[in-house]
């Protein structure tokens, strides 16, 4: 039974190779696939433990790192909402001058085969750290952010949701505190800009059809299936990501930006044990899944009635939710506009 009171150095004398704890990290994931923190905490161990080799391995051939960073998680794992396969979403914030790049892209490279041969799928947006996009100074962060909300395109507002969602796994905390805190200042001098964010996620292929049965995918190698992630869990963290803007809350997951925002009263009472229960459904119908392709996937023939009753009420609530936070979001703009 796995437990994470092992230390790192523990682990660290334990697996010399990435295949080795591959090995591990296959042998122990169903034993905490039962609890969704409980696994979230297992997939921060595996990465970090990835993140360190992959340190120790450069700084053997090219000395140690030439500033100090902070190396961030995004998507699912900067909100702590991993399943049982993830992808990779991930960056590096670093100190000084632009020089110092080439060594943090060599090093996001090797973080990138390490957690690859894990088991975390290179994520086919190139959201990672060996990108030059996601691997930046202070400096080059601050002018990219303050580019994107210039453009306020649909890409470039997207890019800035997912770098809002990140969290430092390892390094320092402020590089990212101070760019969230950019992103926040421009949000409230330039209001329009919420408003633009919600409608950036407003729009979702309807789930539900008349008569109230679920529509699955129609067509491809998921036909028959629907897209729990997207089609339930979705609009919840949607909704809180735009309240999190609203609020200015620099917490990156679902769970934690509900917890932030218990005081308002736009959030409905039951949205938060919802969404809890939807992570846990979740988890234990696709613990058995044997790769990262589908996961998020259930066959909607093999749902029980009562299961499939439980999913239209998670959908229907993380719309309900989705709206009054957009209600807030015009509020919010028409507030600006007459001042």
């Amino acid at each position: 039974m796995y437990s994470n009171k092992n230390s790192f150095k523990e682990i660290d004398e334990e697996f010399k190779t990435y295949e080795e704890l591959r090995k591990w990290r296959d042998e122990q994931i169903h034993g905490v696939s039962k609890n969704h923190e409980e696994l979230n905490r297992f997939h921060d161990e595996i990465m970090t433990k990835v993140i360190l080799s992959s340190i120790k391995k450069l700084e053997s051939e090219q000395g140690k790192p030439p500033a100090r960073f902070a190396f961030i998680v995004m998507g699912s794992a900067g909100r702590c909402e991993q399943s049982i396969w993830s992808d990779q979403d991930h960056g590096f914030i670093f100190e000084g001058e632009e020089a110092a790049k080439d060594y943090f892209l060599k090093l996001g490279e090797e973080i990138v085969e390490g957690l690859s041969i894990c088991g975390y799928e290179k994520c086919e947006g190139k959201v990672m750290a060996n990108n030059p996009l996601w691997c930046r100074s202070c400096k080059q962060w601050k002018e990219q952010i303050d580019q994107w909300l210039d453009e306020e395109s649909w890409e470039s507002l997207r890019n800035t949701s997912i770098f809002i969602d990140a969290r430092v796994l390892i390094g320092n905390k402020e590089f990212l505190q101070n760019k969230k805190q950019q992103i926040f200042t421009r949000l409230e001098d330039q209001p329009h800009l919420l408003k633009r964010m919600g409608d950036n996620v407003e729009s979702s292929k309807k789930s539900v059809g008349w008569f109230g049965q679920l529509i699955p995918v129609q067509k491809g190698k998921n036909k028959g299936m629907i897209n729990f992630k997207e089609t339930v869990l979705f609009p919840f963290v949607n909704a809180l990501r735009l309240s999190a803007y609203l609020e200015q809350i620099e917490e990156p997951s679902t769970i934690g930006r509900f917890q932030a925002l218990e005081n308002c009263s736009f959030l409905e009472n039951d949205a938060l044990s919802a969404f809890k229960e939807a992570l846990q459904f979740r988890l234990s119908k696709t613990k058995v899944s044997q790769n990262y392709d589908n996961v998020h996937f259930l066959e909607v023939e093999r749902l029980s009635k009562q299961d499939k009753t439980q999913i239209k009420k998670w959908i229907d609530q993380g719309d309900s939710l989705m709206k009054q936070v957009m209600k807030q979001l015009k509020n919010k703009g028409r507030e600006e506009g007459s001042q």
